[in-house]
């Protein structure tokens, strides 16, 4: 529980796993005030109350699509301010802080005032927090909201780049594995939203 929340932009957007989210004093030592909770509520809003939430329910599956939440996320990073309307300090995670929270991150900085590519968000974002890795879904619907926003670089970056090294392992060993409880009598399908970052 001692993990620390990445910066992404300097005292104002965190990138972290669940555990930040569940640690008020990290939360405190960074003025986070503000959390968008990408866990499909595997992870309880723990300090409702305290600090502003928003919840993105969806696993990270490959099919699920995260891009009906770019919007609303962009709006609640974008409007988040502390108690003297200055802007706050919002974190953003989900179960690993891999896939779903950082392609929600990804897609924030291209909307933003930055206007960075998929490329540069996605580089920007990896050389803060190095597990960075969106599914191929959520890669795919990166590069898509790059045309839509109607700019690019000239480095295209490829869905590839954008997801882990080992995830087609990671995926297989995950069927396995499910399967495998599955079969004692120990798990559901529905329930592996909370497992998979």
């Amino acid at each position: 529980m001692s993990e620390k929340p990445d910066e992404i932009l300097e005292g104002r957007l965190f990138l972290s796993s669940m555990h930040p989210a569940l640690n008020e004093d990290v939360l405190k030592a960074h003025n986070i005030t503000h959390i968008v909770n990408a866990t499909n509520r595997c992870v309880p809003n723990a300090f409702e109350g305290r600090v502003s939430y928003l919840n993105v329910d969806l696993d990270d599956a490959e099919e699920s699509r995260l891009e009906p939440h770019f919007r609303r996320t962009f709006d609640f990073i974008s409007g988040a301010e502390d108690e003297n309307g200055q802007p706050a300090a919002v974190l953003v995670h989900c179960m690993c802080g891999v896939s779903r929270s950082a392609t929600l991150v990804i897609s924030y900085l291209m909307m933003s005032e930055t206007k960075l590519s998929a490329r540069q968000a996605f580089e920007w974002t990896k050389a803060r927090r190095s597990v960075v890795a969106p599914n191929p879904t959520f890669a795919s619907e990166i590069l898509a909201l790059e045309k839509v926003l109607g700019y690019s670089d000239t480095r295209s970056i490829e869905v590839d780049e954008m997801v882990g090294k080992n995830y087609h392992t990671a995926k297989a060993n995950a069927a396995q594995a499910r399967q495998a409880l599955d079969s004692m009598g120990g798990g559901t399908s529905t329930s592996w939203g909370c497992v998979v970052c």
